[in-house]
């Protein structure tokens, strides 16, 4: 099998040039400065991740926008992964890329010339998109079928203390500079435009689709300017169909050794490797998130050789701010290349990239750090511009020497990594929307009512 499992990304290759150009050009922020923690900052992280989700007390409109005439057949929306996509973070101070999304699913009807579109999983709502035929018109430059989604009317409510709110995904632009941090800001335009093309490949006997949209979206409430979280923000989404993208995905197992602490060593069996002509995409390989997208490139000069660039977004966590564990603060988690000598980490990696051999071994391919350096997480904590140098929380959490073994195992792409559009009962949550186990105090959520836990 292992010579089936090349996926060419190249659906989309000469079609989405320009627009990745642009995107590339984007004023997206400089290398932050990094600081080394020191090696017990890992002692008490509160692991669990923030609930990206909204409350049970929410309410949707009934019109959803996907809901068609009774006499009408129900539309399916497809589920999707985007490659190259842009996460934005007031942590960060602005845009970092995301190896690989999963939350958005999209549907076209090119016989009624309409196109769906749901940018998140855990969110029941979306925008309607005609397709649009004349071949000069500013979305298809190279003669490909476009779409202009419609996105004047919201797309959901969300219940607060305050009443129900109404939310809006709206295209954005960008403001402030590399020194204050780039945010996305709420524009007048209304509408947005795609690229779309589905081919058929004889010769390989697969079909080809690709949805791209390159505009930065943002989830507004009502009419406020700002968006309303980061993690509602999104850019440059390049959108394939799971099930085409599947059959190059294979299994792979993940070990590592924690350069902390041995009793956070890590091994993770039910990783997947998506193989591309730029390189592997690895879900599995983060100890703090087990669902995160790694992009290893290979080297142009050498093919065995991958490395893994600094600064793609992996999650956000709420940490400890100390023992007492009474209260938290966020840190965007990204990936970071480090020096480390067997015994501890000694700085820097070149560039911040960690580097990688693949050796086929029988019929598997093994990767395995080269050069002393070390896959790691680095942490952009919340809050540190209000704090003196010496007590700032940025650094490195966690650092793990990595083999990966791809396995050549087919496996379906989407089973576990597509999350549910409905809401988990009996999940408490606080006032700041953070998951919280049963003996969390205070003011919770669950199932859609608070109630005070004593």
């Amino acid at each position: 099998m292992k010579k089936f499992l090349l996926f060419a990304l190249v659906a989309a290759a000469t079609l989405n040039a320009s627009a990745i150009e642009r995107m590339k050009k984007s004023p997206f922020p400089k290398e932050q400065k990094k600081a080394l923690m020191r090696q017990d900052a890992h002692v008490d992280i509160l692991r669990n991740k923030l609930a990206y989700q909204f409350p049970q007390a929410q309410k949707f409109p009934m019109d959803l926008k996907f809901a068609k005439k009774a006499d009408e057949k129900p539309i399916s929306l497809i589920p999707t992964i985007s490659t190259g996509t842009y996460r934005y973070s007031t942590i960060y101070g602005g845009f970092m890329s995301q190896a690989i999304y999963e939350g958005a699913s999209f549907y076209v009807d090119k016989e009624a010339g309409k196109a769906y579109f749901k940018p998140f999983d855990f969110i029941p709502g979306g925008v309607v998109g005609t397709i649009v035929t004349d071949k000069e018109n500013q979305y298809s430059e190279q003669g490909v079928d476009s779409i202009t989604f419609d996105c004047s009317e919201y797309f959901a409510t969300y219940t607060t203390e305050e009443g129900e709110q109404k939310l809006y995904l709206l295209p954005s632009d960008v403001e402030g500079t590399s020194q204050e941090g780039f945010r996305p800001v709420r524009t007048a335009n209304t509408k947005f435009g795609a690229y779309y093309i589905s081919e058929y490949d004889p010769e390989e006997d697969a079909t080809y689709t690709n949805l791209y949209i390159d505009e930065i979206l943002a989830v507004y409430m009502n009419e406020e300017t700002a968006p309303m979280y980061d993690f509602l923000v999104l850019a440059g989404l390049d959108l394939r169909p799971m099930d085409e993208v599947s059959p190059y995905v294979s299994k792979a197992v993940v070990s590592s050794k924690n350069a902390y602490n041995e009793a956070n060593n890590f091994t993770n069996e039910d990783a997947l490797v998506l193989m591309s002509e730029t390189g592997y995409y690895i879900k599995g390989v983060d100890s703090f998130d087990s669902n995160a997208w790694v992009e290893f490139e290979v080297s142009q000069d050498d093919k065995t050789i991958f490395t893994v660039a600094d600064n793609q977004y992996i999650d956000v966590l709420a940490f400890f701010t100390d023992a007492t564990r009474t209260t938290t603060y966020n840190v965007l988690l990204s990936t970071v290349g480090m020096v480390w000598d067997g015994t501890k980490v000694k700085g820097w990696a070149p560039n911040f990239k960690a580097s990688f051999k693949s050796t086929d071994v029988d019929e598997v391919t093994e990767l395995k750090n080269t050069d002393n350096t070390l896959y790691g997480d680095y942490g952009y904590a919340e809050g540190d511009e209000e704090l003196p140098e010496d007590e700032q929380r940025s650094g490195t959490y966690d650092a793990a020497e990595l083999t990966i073994t791809i396995l050549y195992e087919e496996v379906e792409l989407g089973v576990s990594g597509v999350k549910s559009n409905v809401p988990q009962n009996n999940v408490r949550y606080n006032l700041a929307g953070q998951r919280v186990d049963k003996n969390y105090k205070g003011v919770v959520i669950e199932n859609g009512k608070k109630f005070i836990k004593k």
